[in-house]
């Protein structure tokens, strides 16, 4: 893999290089000069010109435009792998969200922005019904993203610092629980999975949430094992796993058989919650809209949906680029469901998958979400900080992750830190955008706020066209 790889740049540089000095030298240097150069300049441009295309140095650029360099590499690992399947972190390239194609509607005469110091109301609350609800001080909380099974236990505690500090929610994911999370968070949603050490009455105590995780939208509801060497020693011992133990996630849960014991299951755990709101974590389907009657009417106080753009530690990449529904898509449809059975205030929807920026974010909410969930941009921010004492050389990967090389490099306070600006500046900026459409509160922007910006997003939206005129008669007519 090595060589093919240093081919592969070796025949690029050459190209690149080659074509450089042809064009560029004669313009730089002085005539004498390009005496000497005249000949391995000619030699360039007989090969570029000349040469079979089989032979030609040029056909790695073709190459490149054709496959894309990450399908090359991805090859190149594959071919290198003893015939395991490959894993990329992170998530999938493709399935873009689409909300390029989607603008808000600003205030000017029609209805009048607000002022510049006008408060804005950006809180929310996770099911309403229950009897302790979750008071978010903004629309945004951290993703689902265990200790050992993926995260290092300083990225946790980091995470679970920083969402506290902005006034949001950080998610255990799939780990064993950290007492010092749970010293740091002040609003910790626990997940109950598949997995034994995920379960039972001493995972949930003191949790202000609990999401039942049924699957991501990186890898469905399917089971994986997670490689030996992922794992390190103490986060086994807190899994109650041995040395050789394999560290399994199950398709399916030890006690309860769904689909047909999810009420049971719920049921249990608002029990065990002392009333806290319970939740489950759907991967979104095709069959969505059946997925989420099935999940409501068991009693969910509020369902995640992950999209198929959501990330994960580690999947095929054939998981994470070819399966879930795009989040738009999934969102659009599980708003009409909604607001078909009167569900908006009783049962909160969040979304995740692929959602990094403020605009994201806000067109989520727009749109029909009450929350969304945010993982790669967490981890972003987690790991900005120390970024400069890591690239070029290696990822930020190997600061936060489990079994990364720098992992007990990461500095706690100063990456929770950066996570709480990341959080506070997102809001602001949604708040801002929220004065310029005269709204007083995030949760007031619906889909009356935006409009579709081509003829197929219109129809895929149901939004009303940039270049149609508003139905309303405003007070400048």
């Amino acid at each position: 893999m090595q060589i093919s790889i240093v081919l592969l740049l070796g025949s690029m540089a050459g190209v690149l290089i080659g074509s450089a000095l042809f064009f560029a030298l004669p313009m730089l240097l002085p005539g004498w000069s390009m005496m000497l150069l005249r000949g391995p300049l000619r030699g360039v441009a007989r090969h570029l010109t000349r040469a079979p295309y089989e032979h030609n140095r040029f056909e790695m650029i073709h190459v490149l435009r054709r496959s894309g360099w990450q399908r090359i590499l991805e090859t190149e690992l594959r071919a290198a792998s003893d015939g395991h399947t490959i894993e990329r972190p992170i998530g999938t390239p493709h399935q873009p969200l689409g909300f390029q194609k989607i603008a808000f509607a600003a205030a000017v005469l029609d209805r009048r922005p607000l002022p510049v110091d006008a408060p804005i109301d950006s809180s929310v609350i996770v099911g309403p019904l229950s009897a302790r609800p979750l008071t978010l001080e903004l629309p945004v909380y951290i993703s689902g993203m265990g200790y050992g099974v993926a995260l290092s236990r300083p990225a946790r505690i980091a995470l679970a610092k920083g969402a506290s500090t902005a006034g949001t929610a950080s998610n255990s994911g799939l780990g064993p629980l950290l007492p010092e999370e749970r010293q740091v968070a002040a609003r910790l949603m626990v997940q109950v999975g598949r997995p034994p050490w995920t379960q039972g009455a001493d995972r949930i105590r003191g949790a202000d949430a609990i999401e039942v995780q049924l699957g991501t939208g990186a890898w469905g509801a399917y089971g994986y094992e997670i490689p030996s060497e992922q794992v390190g020693a103490a986060a086994r011992r807190a899994m109650g796993l041995g040395a050789e133990d394999p560290v399994v996630i199950p398709t399916d849960f030890s006690r309860w058989q769904l689909p047909q014991g999810l009420d049971d299951l719920l049921g249990t755990l608002k029990e065990q919650g002392n009333g806290v709101p319970v939740g489950v974590k759907l991967p979104a389907s095709q069959h969505l809209e059946e997925e989420l009657l099935h999940v409501v009417r068991s009693g969910a106080d509020f369902v995640t949906l992950d999209a198929g753009r959501a990330g994960i530690v580690s999947a095929p990449p054939l998981m994470e680029d070819a399966f879930g529904l795009p989040l738009i898509d999934a969102l659009l449809r599980a708003q009409r469901l909604w607001e078909q059975y009167q569900w908006r205030g009783r049962v909160t929807l969040v979304v995740s998958g692929g959602l990094l920026t403020p605009e994201d974010f806000l067109k989520a909410l727009a749109l029909g979400a009450d929350v969304v969930a945010i993982g790669t941009a967490a981890l972003l921010a987690l790991a900005h900080p120390q970024l400069p004492d890591l690239l070029p050389q290696m990822p930020p990967t190997e600061l936060l992750y489990a079994q990364g090389s720098h992992a007990a490099q990461l500095d706690v306070d100063r990456a929770a830190h950066a996570v709480t600006n990341f959080l506070q500046a997102a809001n602001e900026e949604m708040k801002v955008a929220a004065r310029s459409m005269g709204k007083h509160a995030l949760q007031a922007i619906d889909r009356a706020d935006l409009v579709a910006l081509d003829t197929s997003w219109a129809k895929r939206t149901q939004l009303r066209p940039a270049w149609t005129a508003s139905p309303e008669r405003g007070t400048a007519s």
